[in-house]
């Protein structure tokens, strides 16, 4: 549903910038973060389970790792 593009960042300034990002977002909607940060998968994992998203997936590309965050849905 959105693009957050931030190859380049470190993780400090990604997770800054993933909170506006899925602030942005409706509940169940879908975040994709391309990052060339190698360290970005288990982070973002760990990040999901602190705030209550789902880590939905990755994919590579030339460069950068696409990584797919669905926002949380409220209950």
């Amino acid at each position: 549903d959105r693009l957050l593009h931030a190859v380049g960042l470190t993780w400090g300034e990604l997770a800054v910038t993933l909170d506006e990002a899925m602030g942005g977002l409706r509940p169940g909607e879908v975040l994709e973060v391309r990052t060339d940060d190698p360290g970005a998968g288990p982070d973002l994992v760990a990040w999901c389970g602190v705030t209550g998203h789902t880590f939905v997936g990755l994919g590579k590309a030339d460069g950068y790792t696409r990584y797919f965050i669905r926002r949380e849905i409220l209950q």
